[in-house]
């Protein structure tokens, strides 16, 4: 399995992860270049994966295969599958993640993620994470309590926004740290499912710095409601 690190100034704000945000309210995130063990400081960009006007769940249509009869290579495309929704209703985390914040200590009991679709078959290597306090509800255009959403896009920029005590926080001088030590491939990701055996993502997370102490290792359940796309090269 791939390793993945990036790190980043930590953009605090109203979770939207990919609709640049001018205020706190409207949501801000930071990208940072990353590698699997280095990152530098790149321009702004917004990040929220439960916000249904900045992340987009259209599927990419891959090559048809129609000439042929065969089934296109990813099971998100057979005909089974067209219109398929996997998220089963979200399991609190073993240890909750907690830490202090800017506005006050935090603890986020849920961890989902979504995969990235600018490939022939969506991918965890580009996952979209939220991590809640309450039990999240993605239909809602205005999600409560306290989140993190964390963005790893194609070219291995972090976008990250925050929403915390009923408002956006700022970053300040804050560094982000995300790890994925253990990537599942396509083959674990693409449909059929168990729901009692979601595909899982395991990740650490540390923010430090400026009002932020926050240091969690844990483990997102596969969500297709946050899959997103984005045109890659």
């Amino acid at each position: 399995m791939l390793a993945r690190l990036a790190t980043c100034a930590l953009a605090l704000a109203a979770c939207n992860p990919k609709e640049p945000g001018d205020s706190a309210s409207e949501g801000t995130s930071t990208g940072a270049t990353a590698t699997t063990t280095t990152t530098s400081q790149v321009p702004t960009e917004s990040a929220s994966p439960t916000d249904p006007g900045t992340s987009s769940t259209d599927t990419a249509e891959p090559t048809s295969s129609s000439t042929t009869g065969e089934l296109p290579a990813c099971s998100w495309f057979w005909p089974e599958f067209e219109n398929f929704r996997f998220c089963p209703a979200p399991v609190e985390l073993p240890v909750p993640i907690t830490g202090m914040t800017p506005a006050g200590p935090i603890t986020l009991r849920y961890a989902l993620f979504g995969l990235q679709k600018c490939w022939i078959c969506p991918t965890a290597e580009h996952p979209q994470i939220l991590l809640s306090a309450d039990p999240p509800d993605l239909e809602l255009e205005e999600p409560t309590g306290d989140r993190i959403s964390l963005t790893l896009w194609p070219d291995d920029d972090l976008g990250v926004g925050t929403w915390l005590g009923g408002m956006g926080v700022n970053k300040g001088d804050a560094e982000v740290v995300l790890e994925l030590p253990d990537i599942p491939d396509t083959d674990e990701t693409a449909p059929p499912f168990d729901e009692a055996a979601p595909p899982l993502l395991p990740a650490t997370l540390t923010i430090q710095g400026d009002g932020w102490d926050l240091t969690a290792s844990f483990e997102a359940s596969l969500c297709s409601d946050l899959n997103w796309f984005i045109a890659c090269n």
